[in-house]
């Protein structure tokens, strides 16, 4: 190649000054090539910035992931705590790097670097739990518009609560996936800047405190939420296309509702930012939809699981814990309870999200706040309730449970509870009756309950039974653990928008609402007396990647077992401890 670059800018016969003269080219050249394969800058998502929260805990082995962007190829070095991790960009110049548990509470400095340039540099960062917090506007509704909200603001400055810190992200539709958000910074918390951040999201982290994880532990919070949007818009194109798939056809839409485009600005910079638990409270938009009613439940619960399970594939994390709040009413207590919102479906789908109702997996390791009871006026109106309070108190319960793998009764100190309501297990026909049976654990002192702001009460029941194709309202009476209809093909309970009357337990938490077909025939006690040997119990444990995840020795084991004694699940039937090998 040498000689062919002489032969282009040589005579035959050079002269000395001619060789000089190629010889400042070929050096010029050279420097130009250097220059062409020198690195541009490392960049950060804005959310790694001062104040971070990285999911982490030392104590069970959870680690984070720190992303970035460089040239394709470049070396990268990031620095937690005087650790260091390599890594190179991937062919698009992403990069993203494993972290080591950082232990509880403990400031650090996290920092990136390329081959050239300076650190990007975060400072106080902290190990601890991240919420991420999405869906629409009732999730969006603000601390300062909930119930007592003068005393939740001021409770932002209770030293309690001094570790929660805030990253709001900036309202951004987008047509093709972003790397970063518009904007962000990692807040703490305090009463000047939670009057406008979610009520849901902070009472939530309040009572998880409260509930089971101290003042000692830092709590991230992150609100990704925009009013008035579907689910489509918050999920990628590709966990569409599996409902679509199905048979499901997705509108039209524009503006923020248009499919992916929130997913595309907004939720796709975290994809690979690990979380305790995502909490999701969204569906009105979804109500309004012209579906039937078959096609709207079977519709909106195909997304939701599909959504969950393509945010849990991204993240390389495991199942996080999914928590859902069910649709609570959105209509005045004196209106017609037969005008259609949508509302049932969508609860009925957001029901079939929940494990034991049969999601096929896509959503185990879920939870669900049921607020059928929990209507009301707001300033924003009766589609957007203001006892926030007790929404993200039931919350909280199901993540305690959920996330954090505690069992039985839960006290924040001045209120003991019961991590759930009633739980539907079985609906079967006993002669002439409709048994329909709750798990007996959840139902202690079933009995009927007046919602908040009721007119007429509990001077109607909430059920109805369905005979010869007909919906009728029905009287039903309580029995230990069950509820007695009268005869019928298939029964449901509190199946309007607004109910004024609920089924609750001991502790005030109100049964879901169900609609049931009655297929499965009871065991007679005759047929019990003829069978040889008792019905088979399917072994049960609990799995160490629940809490432990990769951080499991002999010591960890022992100590899962005498948890699972002390909290009564031996008592119910837990005998193993099962071992997740992490593969």
């Amino acid at each position: 190649m040498f000689k062919d670059l002489m032969q282009l800018f040589l005579p035959t016969h050079p002269t000395s000054t001619a060789m000089a003269a190629f010889n400042n080219i070929c050096v010029l050249t050279a420097v130009l090539a250097i220059v062409s394969r020198s690195w541009a800058v490392v960049t950060m998502p804005r959310f790694f910035s001062d104040n971070m929260v990285l999911q982490t805990n030392s104590e069970y082995g959870a680690r984070s992931f720190i992303n970035g962007f460089a040239d394709p190829g470049e070396n990268v070095t990031v620095t937690v705590g005087g650790t260091k991790y390599t890594t190179q960009a991937d062919s698009e110049g992403n990069f993203v790097v494993t972290v080591n548990p950082i232990h509880e509470g403990g400031k650090t400095t996290v920092s990136a670097v390329g081959e050239t340039g300076d650190p990007i540099v975060a400072n106080n960062v902290v190990g601890g739990d991240v919420f991420y917090c999405s869906g629409q506007s009732n999730m969006v509704f603000p601390v300062e518009l909930t119930d007592n909200a003068d005393e939740v603001i001021a409770s932002a400055d209770n030293p309690k609560y001094h570790n929660i810190r805030l990253f709001t992200v900036e309202t951004h539709a987008a047509s093709t996936e972003q790397r970063d958000v518009a904007s962000g910074e990692w807040l703490h918390s305090n009463s000047t800047n939670i009057k406008k951040f979610s009520a849901v999201c902070f009472m939530h982290a309040t009572n998880v405190i409260d509930l089971h994880v101290g003042s000692k532990r830092p709590i991230g919070l992150i609100f990704v939420a925009v009013g008035g949007t579907r689910v489509e818009a918050w999920m990628r194109p590709e966990a569409l296309a599996k409902c679509e798939a199905k048979g499901h056809v997705v509108p039209t839409e524009t503006g923020n509702n248009k499919r992916s485009v929130l997913w595309n600005g907004m939720a796709a910079p975290f994809k690979h930012f690990a979380v305790r638990a995502m909490l999701w409270y969204q569906g009105e938009a979804n109500a309004d939809l012209h579906q039937t009613d078959q096609e709207k439940t079977s519709y909106y619960s195909c997304m939701l699981q599909e959504m969950v399970a393509d945010y849990r594939s991204l993240k390389r994390m495991g199942d996080f814990a999914f928590m859902n709040m069910q649709l609570p009413p959105s209509l005045p207590p004196s209106s017609d309870p037969t005008t259609e919102t949508g509302r049932n479906q969508i609860r009925q789908a957001e029901q079939q999200a929940v494990p034991k109702f049969g999601a096929g997996g896509l959503t185990d390791i879920s939870g669900m706040a049921v607020t059928i009871d929990l209507g009301g006026k707001s300033a924003w109106g009766y589609d957007h309730p203001p006892n926030k309070n007790e929404m993200a108190w039931r919350l909280a319960l199901q993540t305690v449970h959920v996330a954090y793998a505690q069992q039985g009764r839960m006290s924040n100190g001045t209120r003991e509870s019961l991590w759930t309501g009633p739980i539907l297990d079985s609906v079967e026909r006993h002669g002439d009756n409709v048994v329909v049976s709750m798990l007996p654990f959840s139902a202690g002192g079933l009995h009927l309950r007046p919602v908040f702001d009721c007119t007429t009460c509990c001077k109607t029941q909430p059920f109805e039974a369905l005979v010869d194709g007909t919906w009728k309202a029905v009287n039903a009476t309580f029995k230990d653990n069950t509820i007695v209809f009268p005869a019928a093909s298939a029964v449901r309970y509190a199946w309007t928008d607004f109910v004024q009357c609920v089924v609750a337990n001991n502790d005030s938490l109100p049964l879901g609402p169900f609609v049931e077909n009655v297929t499965v025939p009871a065991i007679t006690e005759d047929m019990a007396v003829k069978m040889d040997t008792p019905l088979n119990v399917p072994p049960m444990g609990f799995n160490s990647w629940n809490f432990y995840h990769c951080n499991i020795d002999e010591n960890t084991v022992k100590a899962i077992a005498q948890a699972m004694v002390a909290n009564g699940m031996k008592d119910v039937g837990y005998q193993y401890v099962n071992i997740d090998d992490c593969w």
